[in-house]
């Protein structure tokens, strides 16, 4: 119930968010309270829970026990294979120095406070945005994944590289990302991707696009088995219905550029958002095969926050408006309650970290 605290919240929110509140020295706006306020609690959540919330927690637990019986860090890194480094070595400091508690904090700080910076700076209704890193797997996972949930932190400070086009320190977080977690790579593109301009021929090469990928998926999931470093059985990763949410984004962006946007308020942050939505839409048929494999997409489809409140925001229509938010609201809902609350992925219940012995 914790989490969907949080979604409840903001969506009771959502009518007072441009009321201000006069505060010490200035006023400011609900939207602005509630921001803070929300970010604060995701810290609190991931940094107070015990070990048995989230369901990998524990055998990083182990790992880091593990850690404080090497005497060298050397010897430590050795036992590993690949090179993701970032989290092993954070791993090893703080099994020697501090506790397991704290490492949970950073990964979280590592994880969260990177989205919070993006939203805040260029989000069109930081509130939206929030919903939706909350309601689809965003926020869950900084409590599942402590590897590649602090990647994906650093990819969204790559994408704030991006932005102000800073190539060198694009990939200087693309490179911290990677050590994080290896899959990372798959971002590197990003920042070309973001200049490619909008074409009207790109309504017919989008689909092609995603057909081609349903079409050679078997071929690509056979490359993926015989690279990969973990052996991945073939196994549900949330069936035809997140495809179908992601092809819908997908289409609602084609309606709008073509219905319902203003061609002069059209800019690279749509079509960098834009292409990041179609990526997910060509990732999902070949990485759907495991829900390991499936978090490749995150790294794209994690801009969702950003992509929905930049579609709306420029359409007149308010019923339009109100309708696309009331839609993407509900599936968030949608979402966190039959994907990521079920007991096999151990958030609920929740507890904190004193409270186990």
């Amino acid at each position: 119930m914790i989490y969907l605290s949080l979604l409840i919240l903001l969506v009771l929110m959502i009518p007072l968010k441009k009321n201000r509140i006069r505060l010490i020295t200035k006023s400011v706006t609900v939207e602005d309270i509630v921001f803070y306020l929300i970010v604060a609690l995701m810290l609190l959540i991931c940094s107070l829970r015990s070990v048995d919330v989230g369901k990998d927690t524990r055998m990083y637990y182990r790992l880091f026990e593990r850690a404080k019986a090497l005497s060298s860090l050397e010897h430590y890194l050795s036992t590993f294979s690949y090179f993701e480094y970032g989290y092993w070595i954070l791993n090893f400091i703080f099994a020697k120095y501090l506790n397991f508690q704290s490492l949970l904090a950073l990964i979280g700080a590592l994880s969260i406070l990177p989205a919070a910076y993006v939203i805040k700076q260029y989000s069109k209704d930081k509130i939206i945005s929030l919903i939706l890193y909350i309601g689809f797997p965003f926020f869950t996972f900084s409590m599942q994944a402590l590897r590649q949930a602090p990647a994906i932190g650093m990819v969204l400070l790559a994408y704030d590289a991006m932005k102000k086009k800073k190539l060198t320190r694009y990939l200087l977080f693309c490179l911290l990302a990677f050590f994080f977690h290896t899959s990372a790579i798959l971002f590197l593109p990003a920042y070309w991707i973001g200049k490619l301009p909008y074409k009207k021929w790109m309504k017919w090469l989008v689909p092609a696009f995603i057909i081609l990928s349903f079409a050679l998926k078997s071929q690509i999931q056979t490359i993926i088995l015989t690279y990969a470093r973990s052996h991945y059985a073939t196994e549900d990763a949330g069936g035809y219905r997140m495809f179908a949410f992601i092809l819908l984004t997908v289409v609602l962006g084609m309606i709008y550029r073509r219905y319902l946007a203003d061609p002069d308020d059209l800019g690279t942050d749509w079509n960098e958002l834009f292409f990041f939505q179609v990526i997910v839409a060509m990732m999902w048929p070949i990485s759907s095969f495991n829900p390991a494999v499936s978090r490749m997409y995150y790294y794209y489809q994690v801009f969702l926050a950003l992509f929905v409140p930049q579609l709306t925001s420029n359409i007149q229509q308010k019923t339009v408006r109100i309708a696309i938010h009331a839609g993407y609201i509900f599936v968030s809902f949608f979402f966190l309650i039959y994907y990521q609350l079920p007991a096999f992925y151990k958030l609920e219940p929740y507890s904190f970290f004193w409270q186990i012995g």
